[in-house]
């Protein structure tokens, strides 16, 4: 696999797009062949070569190592090809692989130094060459590794007469220096000796900042400090301080040398400009706002984006420029930092209502002392949805818990994420951690609920393969031994890609709700009976009415044709004799009472007396024979006359009757209601 991999980095994708002949097929075979040869002599070139080879891609991981740079690292091959450059990089201020990719892009190979740290978490310095290689749309970065710890080691003062070089006590004042040394400085030998290291670079430095330096050069590890000019430009020179283990010359041992080189070729100051410019262009193009601040307080710098949330911080404390404080703030990181603890919190800055995520490291080995480098993340819209998602899983949470019904959502590997309270008590899991476990790691919580949960778990697999809502009833133990049967619903939910994001379970104990319905069907049985029985005595009684008024009717035609009979009989024997008795000699009363007997003969069978004999309507014998001459037309004078009562005497009665009637209050009078309600005929 690995040859492949090489081959297509350096010789391309030789796989065949189109048919070809024999002849161009044999011309391939030689083609391939030879560049097999080739791969195959690069191969051995690169694992026997005796400086460090590595190929890495774009991203900084490793590709390919071979054994020399192995051993260098005192990593396995194996192990390297697992990691990236950077992750054994020694630097706090490393640029991103990117960044070197775009200077690499330009300038297609460049050389720098840089520390690593070994697997054994010692040091070693290396002079790195990158060189860019493109095969069609892949591409990899050569670098060669040369070991520059062992190559300083071993020069001496003559193959470094060029460099200033001096050798120090343990307080780092100088105690012998070279020719080189004292004309750099314009003094002769006995001015500068026991004068500070410090003093003869061309930036000052602080000894706290070369103190960690030189106090490895006592286990035999050459150590380098770059000083870096204010000002970069390309003409202009920056010094780099090198220590090497100290030695015993002319019987007195050294605590260290100390090298201070000036390097004034252009291209040694490109490469370090290229440095300088990868570490700006990474601060500066961060989306996060970064500074640099010191043990005093003093902000030494701040990227753009601290700019343009705080304004430029010249010549201003940090307490002031980031809080408007006289002095430092209460929960100010410097002890903690300064002392080698990174440090991160969280900040609250008032003024401009954000919340920042404050990481703080100490960044070693600057020419100003020790300083610690701040980065500010803001992340205010993450806590605004933070809160926001916390206000509503709080109404989420109350909506669920007012429920009577068991209510769970579980994520997609089916652990549960939230349950109401229903749940937990009937589950018996409340007071356990429950967020995060499935069913089978919940029993171990609860080992009493194994048959309540395997029922209530048993048909997840069926809802994720039909994606759809799925409703069940399931018996489940309840919590007092008896069986109770619940409404199960269960909802899955996806993403995009079809994967599973969520699953809604909800049980309804509807135990008690069938039991009503199961009586309630009963009941409706038992009426359904009833109202048979019921119907078929109607239908029983329906008949026995057709029966009766059958009856009834022929009673009527019988009576009624009696009531002919008697009339027949009467117009036969009595009305003959009433006709010649009129014709007789007779007063107006005698007449009148002729024609009230006449009148009374005719109605002979009709129910009008009858009717008005009522018990219900208590009338006197006086009121109904009024009331039978009031039927007839008789007014109250005629009345009064042909009974001998006194007129006031027969309203007093006509009166009583209206009221008997109940008609006391309606628009009738007392003849029309007589002669509509109690007609001969009804």
């Amino acid at each position: 696999m690995r040859n492949l991999e090489f081959h297509a980095h350096f010789f391309g994708d030789c796989r065949m797009s189109t048919a070809l002949s024999y002849d161009e097929l044999a011309h391939r075979i030689t083609e391939l062949e030879l560049q097999n040869k080739a791969l195959q002599k690069y191969k051995v070139s690169f694992q026997t070569a005796n400086i460090g080879l590595a190929l890495i891609n774009t991203e900084g991981t490793f590709l390919e190592v071979n054994a020399s740079l192995c051993a260098d690292l005192r990593y396995s091959e194996e192990e390297l090809l697992q990691i990236k450059l950077s992750t054994i990089e020694h630097s706090m201020l490393r640029a991103e692989p990117k960044h070197h990719f775009d200077l690499l892009q330009n300038k297609r190979s460049f050389s720098y130094e840089a520390t690593y740290r070994r697997k054994d978490s010692s040091e070693v310095s290396f002079k790195l060459t990158t060189s860019i290689l493109q095969q069609g749309n892949e591409t990899t970065i050569l670098i060669v590794f040369r070991d520059i710890s062992s190559h300083e080691q071993k020069k001496d003062f003559s193959s470094i007469a060029h460099n200033s070089r001096s050798t120090t006590d343990e307080n780092f004042s100088c105690q012998r220096v070279n020719t080189n040394f004292c004309e750099k400085q314009g003094k002769k030998q006995d001015e500068r000796v026991t004068h500070s290291v410090s003093e003869l670079a061309k930036n000052k430095i602080s000894i706290p900042t070369i103190k960690p330096r030189a106090d490895k050069s006592l286990s035999d590890a050459v150590c380098r400090y770059p000083l870096w000019p204010d000002d970069f430009s390309v003409d202009q020179g920056y010094n780099n301080i090198a220590f090497q283990p100290g030695q015993q010359t002319d019987k007195i041992t050294d605590n260290g040398v100390s090298i201070i080189r000036d390097l004034p070729d252009k291209e040694l100051t490109k490469e370090a400009k290229i440095k300088h410019l990868v570490l700006t262009h990474t601060l500066e193009n961060t989306a996060n706002a970064v500074y640099v601040v010191n043990k005093t307080y003093d902000v030494l710098y701040s990227n753009s984006v601290m700019k343009k949330l705080f304004g430029e911080p010249t010549h201003r404390k940090c307490y002031t420029h980031f809080s408007g404080a006289t002095k430092p703030c209460p929960w100010c990181k410097n002890d903690a930092v300064f002392s080698g603890t990174p440090v991160q919190w969280e900040w609250r800055d008032e003024r401009n209502n954000k919340v920042y995520i404050v990481s703080e490291s100490l960044l070693e080995d600057t020419e100003r002392g020790p300083t610690k480098i701040v980065r500010l993340v803001d992340i205010t819209d993450q806590r605004n949805f933070e809160n926001e998602a916390r206000a509503h899983n709080e109404l989420l949470t109350t909506l669920i818990n007012a429920s009577p019904d068991i209510i769970v959502f579980k994520d997609g590997n089916e652990r549960w994420l939230q349950a109401n309270e229903t749940a937990l008590s009937f589950f018996r899991l409340i007071g356990n951690s429950y967020k995060g476990k499935t069913e089978s790691q919940l029993l171990k919580c609860n080992t009493l609920c194994h048959e309540k949960f395997f029922a209530y778990a048993e048909s997840n697999n069926k809802t994720w393969e039909e994606g759809k809502l799925l409703r069940e009833e399931k018996i489940i133990p309840g919590p007092k031994g008896d069986n109770r049967i619940f409404d199960i619903i269960k909802v899955p939910f996806f993403r995009a890609d079809g994967s599973r994001k969520g699953l809604m379970v909800r049980g309804r104990d509807i135990t008690e709700h069938l039991a009503i319905k199961l009586r309630l069907s009963q009941e409706i049985t038992c009426s359904q009976q009833y109202f048979d029985i019921l119907q078929k005595q109607n239908k029983e009684i329906e008949e026995v009415n057709i029966a009766f008024r059958i009856v009834l009717n022929n009673q009527k035609r019988t009576t009624e044709d009696i009531q002919q009979n008697i009339l027949a009989q009467l117009e036969k024997t009595i009305f003959p004799y009433i006709r010649l008795l009129r014709k007789s000699t007779l007063n107006n009363i005698e007449i009148e009472y002729l024609d009230i007997l006449t009148e009374h003969l005719y109605s002979l069978g009709t129910s009008f007396i009858k009717r008005l004999s009522n018990s219900n309507l208590r009338l006197t014998k006086k009121e109904i024979l009024i009331a039978d001459l009031v039927r007839q037309g008789k007014n109250t004078k005629d009345i009064s006359r042909l009974l001998s009562l006194q007129p006031r005497s027969v309203e007093a009665y006509r009166n009583k009757i209206r009221k008997k009637l109940n008609i006391n209050n309606k628009k009738v009078t007392l003849k029309q209601y007589l002669q509509s309600t109690f007609t001969c005929e009804s």
